[in-house]
């Protein structure tokens, strides 16, 4: 997982790991690559019901590109 391979990792409650980072990556039709500003969040719960959505794969997460734009 990109996330756990090159984000920082903190645990703000037991159970609860949010991963937060960022890389660079190609995007179709650009000549240099965007920088993608990730945070995914990683839940382990023993409810049987809430262990579905885990197994299911429910993982919260937002990703953003952006790109610096030289200002004249």
């Amino acid at each position: 997982m990109t996330a756990q391979q090159h984000g920082a990792c903190s645990e703000p409650r037991e159970g609860k790991k949010v991963y937060r980072g960022s890389i660079m990556a190609p995007m179709r039709g650009l000549k240099k690559p965007v920088r993608m500003v990730f945070e995914v969040i990683e839940r382990q719960s023993t409810n049987a019901v809430q262990m579905v959505d885990v197994l299911v794969g429910s993982i919260p997460s937002q990703i953003h590109c952006t790109t610096a734009i030289k200002m004249t």
